[in-house]
């Protein structure tokens, strides 16, 4: 009897050992450890920090980049700097708008117009005309100012493919002008007499000629404001100026 109670006690024992070692192990297993805690937020921390360096120098180059810029292109923002005092862009603009604004505007409504009306009915120059026309005025410019065209054309702040653009357009409307004027022949008598003494040509069919180039100059003027006045009207203008 006292051998198989003492078999029992230890088949108890063991079995109470059992249970506590698995107790441990259980204990052991929950959650990780503190120290594995603290290494995970310090990565974190790092990488956040990483991030924010990383736009801070990205927002630096990008600010060097703008200032750069702003520099190399200060003309587009300031025009003068008088003792110290900055004249901006803007101000010299709003200047400009004020003396010469509404003049500028009705000059600018005035050449869409006529550059309207001219393409709708397909005048053609040709490039002997335009050539001839540029000397024409290339001889004035030298005569009236002792420049050269490029220099003069420079002095007015246009370049030379405006210029040959607005010489074009002239020519065309000159098409124009001359197809609805006509000049009399008793219009050049008179204006013969009444100007003999301006007139030094070698002969009288010289004089007709001169005086029939100025007669149909002014008729060409006259007709031009006329007919400048009625496109005008008949066009739909909005001007915000006013």
């Amino acid at each position: 009897m006292n051998k198989i109670t003492n078999s029992s006690d230890k088949k108890a024992a063991s079995k109470s050992k059992d249970s506590k070692s698995t107790s441990r192990s259980k204990t052991t297993k929950k959650g990780p450890s503190p120290l594995k805690m603290d290494f995970n937020i310090s990565d974190m921390i790092k990488n956040k920090l990483i991030k924010v360096l990383a736009i801070v120098a990205v927002v630096g180059i990008l600010l060097g980049a703008v200032s750069v810029l702003l520099y190399e292109n200060k003309h587009h923002f300031v025009v003068a700097r008088v003792d110290g005092t900055f004249i901006t862009r803007s101000k010299l603009n709003s200047a400009l708008m004020d003396a010469y604004g509404r003049n500028m505007l009705d000059e600018l409504i005035t050449r869409h117009l006529v550059e309207s009306e001219v393409e709708k009915r397909n005048i053609e120059v040709t490039e002997e005309e335009l050539a001839v026309k540029i000397i024409e005025v290339e001889e004035q410019v030298v005569q009236g100012t002792g420049m050269e065209l490029e220099e003069y054309l420079d002095t007015m702040g246009m370049g030379f493919g405006e210029f040959e653009k607005n010489i074009r357009t002239q020519l065309k409307i000159e098409k124009i002008l001359r197809s609805e004027v006509e000049v009399s022949e008793e219009e050049i008598e008179i204006f013969l007499e009444q100007n003999e003494e301006f007139f030094g040509g070698e002969s009288r069919e010289e004089n007709r000629e001169e005086a029939l180039e100025i007669l149909t100059e002014q008729a060409m003027n006259r007709f031009y404001q006329e007919w400048l006045t009625s496109v005008r009207e008949e066009a739909e203008i909005v001007n915000y100026l006013e």
